[in-house]
């Protein structure tokens, strides 16, 4: 059997990931395995919104270091503070990836694949994508394609051009 790995993010054009994943999947009897992968870079516009949904207002300030106290070096309320914001950003990835992959399971059942799995993985994102797709064994790599304009390209890259140079498998990018 083969196997699929689709990378998501919950963005609003993961669907359209997800959905020809799972066409792929069905048409070659395929496994699928869906992946979240949780960077400790900024977090999404989506995922604070899911923070302030969730949690409240407070918590979406916690996540993007809005409500850290100030401090000073000598007074180590700075440790706290940091130790704080840190479980924030965690709780927020592990409560919103859980929310993505149930609904990205439901939506590649709905499209009809049939051998569905789910995972969540911490770290940098194309790294992450990359090791899953070689620890799962996995034969193609279906991803979104970068939403971000020009200039937000130059800078900060694109994950599916990076996934798709540096994959020891095909690698499909969904546009």
């Amino acid at each position: 059997m083969n196997k699929i790995l689709v990378a998501i993010d919950g963005a609003q054009h993961s669907d359209k990931t997800l959905k020809s994943a799972a066409e792929m999947a069905k048409d070659k009897g395929s496994e699928l395995v869906i992946l979240y992968a949780c960077s400790q870079s900024a977090p999404s516009e989506n995922q604070l919104n899911f923070a302030e949904k969730a949690c409240g207002r407070q918590f979406r300030n916690l996540v993007t270091g809005k409500e850290l106290p100030t401090f000073s070096v000598e007074d180590g309320d700075g440790e706290k503070s940091i130790s704080e914001y840190m479980k924030a950003r965690e709780k927020l990835c592990e409560m919103y990836g859980t929310e993505v992959l149930e609904r990205a399971a439901i939506t590649v059942k709905d499209a009809g694949a049939n051998t569905v799995k789910t995972r969540m993985e911490r770290g940098d994102i194309v790294k992450t994508i990359l090791n899953v797709a070689n620890n799962e064994t996995a034969d193609t790599i279906v991803i979104g394609n970068c939403h971000r304009n020009k200039v937000a390209q130059f800078f900060a890259g694109c994950t599916a051009k990076e996934v798709l140079k540096k994959a020891n498998c095909k690698a499909v990018i969904v546009d």
